[in-house]
């Protein structure tokens, strides 16, 4: 029984991609517990392997206790992550994907954290989304605003590339309505970038992409809409509240110091090999 997407997902081997994203999950959580010091890129990769695990666990309707225990993992490493030295320069997309795992988590204490880190000015496109997520979980909506006027030229420029662009477009809008805490231009954004979603990942090889099923950049921009005020609406299937409200209390579920939390084992691990599933851009 799977979760009914609008691009229909081959969801034929859902299943087994799911357990397979959940074991790369575990070898995650075993290097890290032998790390002293976690490299950005290694962390960029745990928690890309939970987004992963997240979506197939989700259009195959996992039990929620699965889900969670999915975003308290993604919890202990992030926070470990922020807790260590990075070893080497830390980008733009490096805090991105801090910001949005914490902010699925509920955890705002640590998208803080890492939005407040110094980072080079943004030079590639997808920088621009990065700059104006964590700028406005930083609070600072003035460089927000102007983020996103960058990110709407960007997608605007007849020289992007239209990939790039695919996984851009509306997002400028969804951020601009958060700033500007309208519901009504909320919803009507989420729901134009869930249809280009489904357009995007229509093809045969995306259609096995777990990236048609959760939109990781437009969810973190829905819990900073929350924070302001605004309800996430119920009919977006790539930003589902009801998984939302499942996994929003993660970040309270973690209790053990980072490297404690790393070392636990889960009991419902499988030992698969990892097949097509695709990460995220």
């Amino acid at each position: 029984m799977t979760r009914p997407h609008p691009h229909r997902p081959d969801v034929e081997d859902a299943a087994r991609w799911y357990d397979d994203a959940v074991e790369m999950v575990g070898l995650d959580r075993d290097r890290a517990a032998r790390d002293e010091r976690l490299d950005p890129g290694r962390v960029g990769t745990a928690l890309d392997d939970v987004w992963e695990a997240l979506a197939w666990g989700w259009v195959t309707q996992r039990p929620p206790a699965e889900l969670e225990a999915l975003v308290v993992h993604a919890v202990e490493v992030l926070r470990a992550g922020l807790d260590t030295s990075p070893g080497r320069p830390i980008g733009a997309l490096d805090v991105e994907r801090l910001v949005t795992t914490a902010l699925l988590a509920g955890d705002v204490e640590a998208a803080g954290r890492a939005a407040a880190r110094d980072v080079p000015p943004p030079v590639e496109p997808v920088e621009w989304r990065a700059a104006a997520l964590t700028a406005m979980v930083r609070r600072d909506d003035a460089a927000a605003g102007a983020a996103v006027e960058r990110l709407r030229a960007v997608v605007a420029d007849p020289t992007t590339a239209p990939l790039v662009a695919n996984w851009l477009v509306h997002l400028d809008e969804v951020a601009d309505a958060v700033l500007r805490r309208d519901q009504a231009a909320f919803d009507d954004a989420l729901a134009a970038r869930a249809r280009v979603v489904a357009r995007v990942h229509r093809t045969a090889r995306m259609r096995r992409r777990w990236t048609g099923l959760l939109d990781r950049y437009a969810i973190a921009l829905a819990r900073v809409a929350e924070q302001r005020g605004l309800v996430v609406p119920p009919d977006v299937p790539v930003v589902p509240a009801e998984l939302l409200a499942v996994v929003g209390a993660a970040a309270a579920r973690v209790t053990a110091p980072p490297s404690r939390a790393r070392g636990r084992r889960w009991p419902w691990w499988g030992h698969r090999t990892r097949a097509a599933g695709g990460r995220a851009v």
